[in-house]
This record gives C-alpha cells, sequence and structure tokens, in this order.
C-alpha cells in the first residue's frame, strides 16, 4: 500500500479487518481497506509525527498520540476531530483504550541529563 509520505510508526486494524489505520511522520493518518489497498480517509491534525494510533472497541474512535504532545480523539466514520488531549510535556508515543473505555492511558518519553531516558505516563478520564 502507497499513499503516506514519510515513514509509519504506527498501525492498528479494526476487528473483523475492513479497516486498516496508519500513524505518520507525514502528521498525517490514513484509514485503508487491505483488502484492496485502497484509502478511504485521511486524518489532519497534528503538527508533528503521529507515533501511535489505537482504536476504540467498538472502531468508533480513534486515538493518535503524536510528537507535538497531544493526543487527538476522531471519528472514524467522519475523520472529524472531536476532542484533543493536552497534559503531556513530550511527544506521546503510545496510546491505549480499554476494552471497557474509560480511561485512556498514554505514554511520554523524556530524555534527562547524561542521556539517561524516561517514560511518563497520564490517564485521561472519558466521559461516556
Amino acid at each position: 500500500m502507497k499513499g503516506q509520505s514519510a515513514a509509519v510508526f504506527s498501525v492498528c486494524i479494526r476487528a473483523g479487518g475492513n479497516h486498516l489505520y496508519c500513524g505518520s511522520c507525514d502528521n498525517s493518518i490514513i484509514q485503508w481497506y487491505p483488502a484492496t489497498g485502497d484509502t478511504h480517509r485521511t486524518f489532519k491534525g497534528h503538527s508533528e509525527a503521529v507515533f501511535s494510533v489505537c482504536l476504540s472497541a467498538d472502531g468508533n474512535h480513534l486515538y493518535s498520540g503524536s510528537w507535538d504532545n497531544t493526543i487527538i480523539q476522531w471519528a472514524t466514520a467522519t475523520g472529524d476531530n472531536l476532542r484533543t488531549f493536552k497534559g503531556h510535556s513530550e511527544a506521546v508515543f503510545s496510546v491505549c483504550l480499554p476494552a471497557d473505555g474509560t480511561h485512556l492511558r498514554s505514554e511520554e518519553h523524556t530524555s534527562e541529563l547524561q542521556s539517561r531516558s524516561m517514560f511518563s505516563f497520564a490517564v485521561f478520564c472519558l466521559n461516556k
């Protein structure tokens, strides 16, 4: 499949396999039809590379973590940016939504003196 103009950092597939989502260094997410390799929709809203993508259990929402220190909640049916989560001070490398869909978990990576690395975590409460 071709379509993204830069390296792909994260991939997730919807249950049933009818849609594939790829987060990229070109600041976008592309929704694909895996069976044909055709693109369906491009999600744009991050100002930096997208490192992580995660689907809700029902497939109605996509969450993306980015180098721009934010997480965006997207409507998969329309591609609309529903909500931007701010709270990280560094790039968001990982987002995860448990099956119950109540709390979005995310991880940022920070560099300290002497090239030591550490990870910090955030949990965002999602109102149903």
